[in-house]
């Protein structure tokens, strides 16, 4: 037979068993959801951003203001001389 004096007693073993679900809902609920949650507004973050046109002020040689536009839904490359441009742009992107 086996020697279980390193074994803990039944009423301390009985403890520890009652305590692990307690232990795994709170690592569930304050780690894996958050950490869950922060990965899906990640991806859905992305994907919202992926389909906004990426609009960028750049400046010639000469200063002059130059808008540089990239539509990610058709993929296509624009160039406007001015701010009410641009603004005029994203008012009728998808209308014609």
């Amino acid at each position: 037979m086996k020697n279980l004096s390193h074994a803990l007693p039944l009423e301390k073993h009985h403890e520890t068993i009652e305590h692990r679900p307690n232990k795994i809902v709170e690592l569930w609920n304050n780690v894996v959801l958050p950490t869950l949650a922060k990965i899906n507004q990640w991806f859905l973050t992305r994907s919202i951003r992926s389909h906004e046109p990426q609009i960028k002020l750049v400046f010639d040689h000469q200063g002059h203001e130059l808008w540089k536009v990239y539509d990610p839904i058709t993929g296509r490359q624009f160039r406007f001389m001015s701010e009410q441009e641009v603004r005029v742009w994203l008012d009728q992107r998808y209308y014609f």
